[in-house]
């Protein structure tokens, strides 16, 4: 299923502008830019028609339930506050610690380092 989507990408992009027009496309974005992310990251994208023929849930709930509890109600911005991409990813780290019930055991192994 995969493939056919990429080849059906491949035919709109030859297909949609006559040659006089392709060099618009060789900009960085537009059709040309979602097939190279599409084979980038080729690996990473799941076809979730076979997994659920497969049995397997597809389903967005859990996912969004853990982002509200490790990002949501903690990175929640009061007037002036902003996060970094690398504090908001530490903030998650230690929450999901927090969460995971894996807090005490984490800081016993740093500390036991440190010494």
């Amino acid at each position: 299923m995969k493939h056919e989507a990429l080849q059906a990408l491949r035919e709109l992009y030859i297909k949609m502008l006559p040659d006089v027009k392709r060099g618009v496309l060789d900009q960085p974005e537009g059709l040309r830019e979602l097939i190279f992310y599409i084979k980038s990251n080729w690996e990473g994208i799941v076809d979730y028609q076979a997994m659920s023929q497969k049995g397997y849930l597809v389903a967005s709930s859990l996912v969004e339930k853990a982002v509200d509890l490790v990002v949501a109600k903690r990175q929640k911005k009061s007037q002036g506050m902003h996060w970094s991409r690398m504090g908001a990813d530490n903030i998650c780290a230690l929450r999901t610690l927090w969460l995971n019930g894996d807090w005490k055991d984490y800081w016993c192994q740093r500390k036991e380092k440190a010494a």
